[in-house]
């Protein structure tokens, strides 16, 4: 069947009409009422078609943020929780570091001992410790004259209740053997390992030398 001009026109005119019936009832069910009066009244005819698809955009947005900010880098296995995971990218063909937090929250004991990171050969638990300079090797004294040596420690225990944390100047994770280049900004796949617990998959945020200062203020 053929419209003429008038006949089409109308058939818009209610096409449009329609839209704005459903779009109203939509934001009706997610406004509260002081907001309902007359909003969708004050808008131009065209934002009707456009309306859903922007309300559809914002609930993906928010469904994301809603799960990053549940997150917040803690990854969770029953009493155990890894959290504020950073990989130190290394400087040429040094090792890289690698830092994180352990958060005992049941009442039993366990045991961190081992971590893996995807594309490095080697991961090793280190214990930083700082001994006086020997007798005689110490010629200004109004400097830190001490020695630190690295201690590798096999495994480190989580007592019940408490918090590990390991970072720079102290426990921390030494990285040799690179099989892939690590830049800042990037996320690494890693796995830490208790006795108790068992391997925790965690992802690395990968930072530079220039941001260590920001894990050393962390509490």
């Amino acid at each position: 069947m053929l419209l003429d001009g008038t006949a089409v026109h109308a058939h818009h005119r209610m096409h449009r009409r329609a839209s704005r019936v459903r779009v109203s009832a939509m934001i009706a069910e997610l406004s509260p009422l002081p907001m309902r009066i007359s909003l969708f009244n004050s808008f131009p005819t065209g934002f009707a078609q456009t309306l859903p698809r922007v309300l559809t955009g914002l609930a993906v947005i928010g469904a994301i943020a809603c799960h990053t900010g549940a997150n917040r880098g803690e990854y969770r296995s029953g009493d155990i929780t890894v959290a504020d995971v950073f990989l130190v990218a290394p400087i040429a063909n040094a090792p890289a570091a690698m830092y994180f937090t352990v958060r005992n929250d049941g009442t039993a004991a366990d045991t961190l001992v081992s971590v893996h990171v995807d594309g490095v050969q080697q991961a090793d638990l280190h214990q930083e410790v700082r001994s006086a300079m020997p007798p005689g090797m110490a010629h200004d004294m109004s400097h830190d004259m001490s020695v630190m040596t690295m201690t590798p420690t096999p495994a480190v225990p989580v007592a019940a209740g408490t918090t590990l944390r390991l970072h720079p100047g102290d426990r921390h994770v030494m990285l040799t053997g690179m099989q892939r280049t690590f830049a800042r900004g990037d996320s690494v796949a890693a796995t830490v390992t208790f006795a108790r617990r068992g391997a925790i998959p965690v992802h690395a945020h990968v930072i530079d030398y220039t941001q260590i200062d920001t894990l050393r203020a962390q509490p």
